[in-house]
């Protein structure tokens, strides 16, 4: 089994809880078994949701540390496994959860997501973080700062640097593979800041210990180094340096996740992965629709046609490619949106 370890809040009801359901489902599409990893005071609430989900007890009473999460992937003794944001959906890849096995061996995989409004569609520029982990679970780190919680700030790279402190690979996944409906931050400027000097600590004794390769960050950073302590502005420098490091640890042989006959999408999907300008969100909106689309073949016409008429060579010659896969595609059934079927059995609580 590939699991899909998770920490979804107690505290949802209706939209949210419909949204949050949509996500579970997608993961299960994708092949994942998916757990989720809760405090005492959130089992109990958890379990009223009717979510088709494991739940893992963990000795926290609030919101559980990475560490717990850590622990609990060690307490399953599987093979690979991965993080995600609760609130973040995944791409309706086929047989992604198999897919990913081949590439995790030795290795941590790190996924940025594609944020989308209220209609589903891609806002640009709107996330500078990473949402979705992928590994081999031997390589995960037993010593883990107690500072870290899934989905606040700082946490998306420490994980991955920590590992990377260890001497393992890491790598950038460059077609999109995750969207995530736009809210409110649910965490503090205060608590940011917090857990971004402990951050600052972690690069200290990194660069210090020798340990794995540590980054070559812009020049930017040189200067910060005498200083224990950084203001929110430094702060945010070193996040943005960190930011591009792990975007660019990319493989030098791009993992395929759509099949071969769909490789004109997938280096679509790519090629708007980097760059969202105005241009480059419609051709993602073109793409994601491609993958689940909610409105039907005639808005995919249309936007084909639209985006054909472009004076853009940049745009016009990956669509010239791509129509041919459309060709196909609108000949058989759309994927459409994804069906929850709770099973019979819909949470299992480990103690």
């Amino acid at each position: 089994m590939f699991y899909l370890f998770t920490s979804i809040s107690p505290n949802l009801s209706g939209e949210n809880l419909d949204y949050q359901k949509f996500c579970i489902a997608s993961w299960r599409q994708a092949g994942f078994e998916v757990a989720t990893v809760n405090g005492h005071d959130e089992v109990s609430r958890i379990s009223e949701l009717g979510l088709n989900v494991e739940i893992v007890l963990v000795e926290q009473e609030k919101k559980p540390l990475i560490r717990d999460i850590l622990a609990s992937i060690d307490e399953k003794k599987c093979q690979f496994a991965g993080i995600v944001n609760a609130d973040c959906a995944i791409l309706p890849y086929p047989d992604l959860a198999a897919k990913l096995k081949q590439f995790v061996n030795g290795s941590l995989m790190i996924a940025e997501r594609v944020d989308v409004d209220s209609h589903s569609l891609p806002k640009p520029d709107s996330c500078g973080g990473f949402d979705g982990f992928f590994f081999d679970a031997a390589i995960l780190p037993k010593n883990v700062d107690a500072n870290y919680r899934i989905g606040v700030p700082w946490w998306d790279y420490y994980l991955p640097m920590k590992v990377a402190a260890q001497g393992h690979r890491i790598v950038n996944l460059e077609t999109p593979l995750l969207t995530h409906r736009l809210h409110n931050v649910g965490w503090s400027v205060d608590e940011r800041e917090r857990v971004g000097q402990a951050f600052w600590r972690f690069l200290h004794e990194w660069r210090a210990s020798g340990a794995g390769k540590f980054p070559v960050f812009g020049s930017e950073i040189d200067g910060l180094w005498p200083k224990s302590i950084l203001t929110i502005d430094e702060l945010g420098v070193v996040g943005s340096a960190c930011a591009k490091w792990l975007q660019d640890c990319r493989s030098e042989v791009p993992q395929q996740l759509l099949p071969a006959q769909m490789q004109p999408l997938e280096t679509l999907l790519r090629s708007t992965r980097a760059s969202l300008n105005l241009m480059g969100q419609q051709q993602l909106e073109l793409a994601l629709k491609l993958l689940g689309s909610e409105n039907g073949n005639a808005l995919l016409k249309l936007r084909i046609a639209d985006m054909e008429r472009s004076t853009s060579w940049r745009i016009t010659k990956p669509l010239r490619k791509v129509r041919t896969v459309l060709d196909g595609l609108m000949q058989r059934k759309q994927p459409g949106d994804l069906v929850v079927s709770p099973r019979k059995n819909q949470s299992r609580i480990y103690l």
